[in-house]
């Protein structure tokens, strides 16, 4: 059929999804370039196929951290959908999920929950609660809502899509036990750090079995969250030994500038300071924040709780006026967050 055939490009692109969630990225992000190029080439920007592709291709460049073209291209998707289905249909609204997750990837919690919100409620009339896309982006909403601070909100509606997900799907599906992994997220945000060691030790343990691997991305998230939870209990030393683990594992897999790699930088930090490291907590502090201005921005939640973490280091150093800047430096772009 040739390398340029519909169909010769539907089988590349379902090489492609199949790529990302097995941690690689490069291909699918690859694949999915390939697969939009070609299909804005034979079938135009407006084809069904060309938007679907857009699809694919935005959450691979989302998986690999380049949130701002993720953005970009989810943006050019609704606005493609709108023109050709009209603002309800579910094509359209799948896109406003995919632009609102995007949003929120960048930081931009507000908007991101505007635009996902209306989209729930429109799934929800159309097609139901036990839809599967329902489902997601009714997680998606729970962990806007949590961003925002909204816990109480987030869990109760955290734990409405798990019942959905054990009931339409199965209780050994792995989407449920991403959905107990956000619950014991909430519960780490609301002081009950025991009820979160013990969701995050299960889900963990099913992980592993599942996917057959210590470094698969969703073993990794999930030993980065345990290892959040023993420095919330003050058990830094247990915390410092995974952080440095997944730290490693990170650096491996999504390199050094990957935001992810990033984060987990910036959290070693903290447990290194706790634990009277100074020297090394300053220097990967300082590199994480580094990276994140110019990968993330200034004013990314993630830079910004980088910041608040080096000011707390200059406390600890006596160095009283720089710690009081960053502070203030943080309150103030959190402010401009908010508003």
């Amino acid at each position: 059929m040739g390398p340029d055939d519909p169909s010769t490009l539907t089988s590349m692109a379902t090489l492609g999804i199949t790529y990302r969630p097995m941690g690689l990225l490069k291909e699918a992000r690859d694949i999915g370039s390939h697969v939009l190029e070609a299909r804005r080439r034979v079938l135009g920007d407006k084809h069904p196929d060309t938007f679907t592709s857009m699809t694919y291709f935005a959450t691979a460049l989302r998986a690999s951290g380049d949130y701002a073209a993720a953005v970009r291209l989810e943006t050019e998707r609704l606005e493609g959908w709108t023109k050709l289905r009209g603002p309800s249909h579910p094509e359209t609204l799948e896109a406003m999920a995919g632009l609102a997750w995007a949003l929120a990837c960048q930081g931009h919690y507000a908007r991101a929950a505007q635009l996902n919100s209306h989209s729930l409620n429109l799934q929800l009339e159309l097609r139901g609660a036990k839809y599967w896309f329902s489902m997601w982006t009714m997680h998606s909403m729970a962990v806007i809502l949590g961003m925002q601070g909204k816990y109480f909100e987030a869990e109760e509606l955290c734990e409405r899509n798990l019942s959905l997900r054990i009931q339409h799907m199965r209780a050994s599906h792995p989407f449920c036990y991403v959905s107990k992994l956000y619950l014991a997220w909430i519960y780490n945000e609301t002081g009950r750090f025991k009820k979160a060691e013990a969701v995050e030790l299960e889900v963990l343990e099913f992980q592993k079995t599942f996917y057959d691997s210590d470094i698969h991305n969703d073993v990794l998230h999930t030993k980065s969250q345990l290892a959040s939870t023993y420095t919330f209990m003050g058990h830094h030393h247990e915390a410092e030994q995974i952080k440095r683990e997944v730290l490693s594992s990170r650096l491996n897999l999504s390199g050094e500038q990957h935001p992810v790699t990033l984060r987990c930088k910036s959290s070693l930090g903290f447990t290194c300071m706790e634990l009277g490291k100074i020297s090394e907590a300053q220097n990967l502090l300082s590199d994480a924040w580094t990276c994140q201005h110019t990968v993330l921005g200034a004013m990314h939640p993630e830079t910004l709780t980088t910041m608040s973490r080096t000011a707390k280091l200059f406390q600890q150093q006596g160095r009283r006026q720089e710690a009081g800047q960053c502070y203030r430096d943080v309150c103030s772009w959190k402010g401009g967050l908010v508003r």
